[in-house]
């Protein structure tokens, strides 16, 4: 397996988690879809289908799920044991998902390399506005 197929696989994984790590967060601080929904200014829908997997998580979203949930980004990509598998995981998946936390690490630091980049260009702007 190439690098970058083996790259896209693992956010696959990564994708999985995250939807449904979201799921245990929210349910952890006693909040329903539509409390997420209306903090996000989302339909309900639309969060469900987030929480399902059957959409992506767009980065911009990430800091407004911290703020809501009271974590850190760092929380919510971590590996643990506080991740809950549902019903649906298949048996070698589960496995599997648990030796990424490597690809977890390596994600994390693209996403914050990424979020420096845009709270730089931010700066920037609002030293140009004042």
């Amino acid at each position: 397996m190439d690098k970058l197929s083996c790259f896209f696989d693992k956010m696959t994984i990564l994708h999985f988690m995250l939807h449904n790590k979201l799921r245990e967060l929210r349910k952890q601080k006693g909040l329903t879809q539509e409390d997420m929904a209306n903090a996000l200014h989302k339909s309900q829908n639309a969060y469900s289908l987030l929480e399902q997997g059957k959409s992506k998580l767009d980065a911009d979203l990430i800091p407004d799920l911290c703020n809501i949930l009271n974590i850190s980004p760092l929380d919510l990509f971590a590996a643990g044991n506080q991740f809950t598998f549902n019903d649906k995981v298949e048996n070698g998946y589960a496995t599997y998902i648990q030796t990424l936390n490597a690809t977890h690490q390596e994600v994390i630091d693209m996403l914050r390399n990424e979020l420096e980049e845009k709270n730089k260009t931010i700066q920037q702007l609002l030293s140009k506005i004042k």
